[in-house]
């Protein structure tokens, strides 16, 4: 049996069970792509190691080609398609050495300081009032940024001080408790006089919770860079704004 059949096989086991499996995937045809259509049984160790090592590669990148190409010759063993899997012996694992910045309350308060300034101007869609909440919001409730923008109206009960967490990372949904600091400044986001989100609110239950003009949802293109406008004005750090559970600062 060739390699591309068995690839496609374990491909369409995994999304039966209910996996996107869509970077795997794209791992093991590149697999397929460096070695050739071989047949299952040719394929060495020294051919997996050469793609998995191949190019200026991240521990991390290299272990995930690892994972999926041993699922695949696991698949190919369990169908009697191989006596034993060509795997080679996996490396000691080296952990990263980065260690990330934890904001300080001085430096949290200069960065909410000076969001006015850095949300100035006709280039920025994004005011100053969706901004300062949007970053309260992912370090006082510890929701990654993705979590925080696809959050709707409806998600958000400032009653109870809860947010319903929907297409998570891991495909889950969760509940997030709000602090009462936080819930008054939720609160006070969506009460504040004229704002888009109290039209949105009676219009339409499923809008978008955070939105920066009319017309416009607020994504990543206005997020990062009136945030690091933010932290350049007030001398700190420059954000990883990716899951706030760590605060990660990267040197500016």
């Amino acid at each position: 049996m060739s390699l591309e059949d068995i690839i496609a096989d374990y491909i369409t086991q995994q999304r039966s069970l209910g996996k996107r499996y869509t970077s795997e995937a794209i791992t093991l045809r590149a697999f397929r792509r460096s070695v050739g259509d071989v047949p299952v049984r040719d394929i060495r160790p020294e051919m997996i190691s050469r793609f998995v090592d191949r190019g200026a590669t991240s521990h991390e990148t290299r272990s995930k080609k690892y994972r999926a190409l041993a699922g695949l010759f696991f698949f190919a063993v369990s169908r009697r398609l191989l006596k034993t899997s060509p795997m080679p012996r996996r490396r000691k694992c080296v952990y990263p050495t980065f260690v990330p910045y934890i904001y300080s309350e001085a430096e949290l308060k200069r960065l909410l300081a000076a969001i006015p300034v850095a949300t100035e101007g006709a280039r920025l869609v994004i005011d100053a009032d969706t901004l300062r909440t949007f970053l309260l919001l992912l370090y006082g409730a510890g929701l990654r940024r993705g979590e925080a923008m696809r959050l709707k109206i409806e998600d958000v009960d400032l009653e109870q001080s809860l947010i319903h967490v929907r297409q998570t990372k891991f495909f889950k949904t969760r509940l997030v408790p709000l602090s009462d600091s936080l819930t008054a400044v939720m609160r006070a986001f969506i009460a504040r006089p004229g704002a888009v989100m109290v039209r949105l609110c009676a219009a339409k239950r499923s809008a978008s919770h955070f939105v920066a003009s009319v017309r416009s949802q607020i994504f990543e293109e206005m997020v990062v860079p009136a945030t690091n406008r933010a932290c350049t004005t007030s001398g700190t750090l420059r954000l990883f704004i990716v899951s706030p559970r760590g605060i990660a600062a990267a040197p500016t």
